[in-house]
């Protein structure tokens, strides 16, 4: 993260806990990165500081006596001197099941104890960020506004007019940039390294913040779930979609891939009031059978384009999972759909942006394409790096540099 772009240091953070220790964990690790440390011991007090020293961010355990996290949170949300201050709930690893309640009543993130310095740091940078963001941005709408005013008072030409927005516009682009940063942040660090299976990502945005979305959840008991996803359009709602899709999946602690769908979507539709935003997502889940060498495959979603499989025998094969996108409709339901790869077959997931890339004529990549390029791949040698590089290269052709109007993000996977 570019943190020259926004500049976070001197931020104030306020740590609420009862248990002397972790204020002193939390300090030591915070303190390094030059922000100011304040410290409360209950929610009580919390609220006289947080009133009286308008922090920057708030860590917030959640198990406190007399008044626990989430009536703490309620608290500086209702109160419009504190409201706008990010909560970062503290939990303990048994208590996240109830974190669903903590972004219900404000909080925009958690950390769990016991605490990983790194992973504390990088969550309180991201929020601080935001938060600039945020407050740079309604700063930025106050001064237009006052610009306006001052405009039609003065009666000040046109022409200056424009100057004044095309400088705002220049703070706007290095803003989205900044937050581009940000958002790439939130894809996988790292590709799950599995002796069963291989895999390539590969996402690019039409614009500086994107709405498309994948992730690799490694599950406890050895198997592996892929997300795919594609928020309506690709602009800041899209991006804030995709954040709150992250989140929410990252909890769903459901085990059964429709059923964690459906719980997906309910939340989802809960946080999301814009009617016309929702997420397309598809979730794959992988397990490998020792026995047979098979990899067994669950899928459920939403939305969202056909997986494809490349079967060894030169097969291609299409695989429709339907249902409706998420957080439209809250008591949508979900099935998932089953099926097997054997050694060396490839399976292919994508969002709609290489089906829809345009040419000069306006004519869109579309399926007819898709498959000429997957049927000569299919049976061969080619790895699924080589796979991958072809379908972009294909869909690039077509387009002849032509605009690129939407996400394009592609998941391509064999099993070894």
């Amino acid at each position: 993260m570019n943190r020259n772009a926004i500049d976070i240091t001197n931020a104030k953070i306020l740590i609420v806990d009862d248990i002397p220790a972790n204020l002193n964990v939390l300090s030591q690790a915070l303190e390094t990165e030059g922000y100011k440390i304040v410290a409360a011991p209950s929610g009580k007090v919390a609220l006289q500081i947080a009133h009286r020293t308008q922090p920057d961010l708030i860590l917030l355990d959640i198990m406190m006596p007399h008044m626990d996290g989430f009536e703490t949170c309620r608290r500086l949300k209702a109160d419009t001197s504190t409201a706008g201050m990010p909560v970062i709930f503290i939990t303990a690893k048994d208590e996240t099941s109830s974190l669903v309640k903590g972004f219900e009543v404000g909080g925009v993130d958690y950390i769990q104890k016991p605490f990983r310095h790194e992973e504390v740091r990088a969550r309180v940078q991201t929020h601080l960020t935001i938060k600039r963001l945020s407050d740079g941005l309604r700063e930025a709408n106050e001064e237009i506004r006052a610009k306006n005013e001052e405009l039609q008072k003065t009666n000040k030409l046109l022409a200056e007019t424009y100057d004044l927005l095309e400088a705002d516009n220049a703070r706007k682009t290095e803003e989205l940039e900044t937050a581009r940063l940000i958002q790439h942040g939130f894809l996988p660090a790292s590709i799950p390294e599995l002796h069963f299976v291989e895999i390539v990502p590969f996402q690019k945005a039409a614009t500086e913040v994107g709405g498309d979305y994948y992730d690799f959840l490694p599950q406890d008991d050895g198997k592996l779930v892929i997300a795919i996803g594609d928020a309506t359009g690709h602009g800041v709602g899209a991006s804030l979609m995709v954040s709150a899709t992250k989140m929410v999946l990252r909890m769903a602690n459901e085990p059964d891939l429709a059923k964690k769908i459906g719980e997906i979507n309910m939340h989802l539709k809960q946080v999301n009031s814009y009617p016309r935003l929702n997420m397309a997502l598809t979730l794959v889940e992988l397990t490998y059978d020792e026995q047979s060498g098979l990899v067994r495959v669950k899928a459920a979603g939403g939305g969202m384009p056909p997986l494809y499989i490349l079967r060894k025998n030169g097969e291609v094969e299409e695989i429709l999972i339907e249902g409706m996108p998420l957080g439209a409709i809250e008591s949508a339901t979900y099935q998932a759909t089953k099926f097997t790869l054997e050694k060396s077959d490839v399976l292919v997931a994508m969002s709609d942006g290489l089906l829809e890339r345009l040419n000069e004529a306006d004519e869109q990549f579309g399926d007819t394409q898709l498959m000429t390029v997957l049927q000569k791949a299919s049976g061969t040698q080619q790895s699924t790096v080589e796979i991958l590089d072809n379908l972009v290269r294909a869909s690039d052709d077509w387009a002849n540099h032509t605009p690129q109007p939407d996400d394009v993000t592609l998941v391509v996977l064999q099993v070894r």
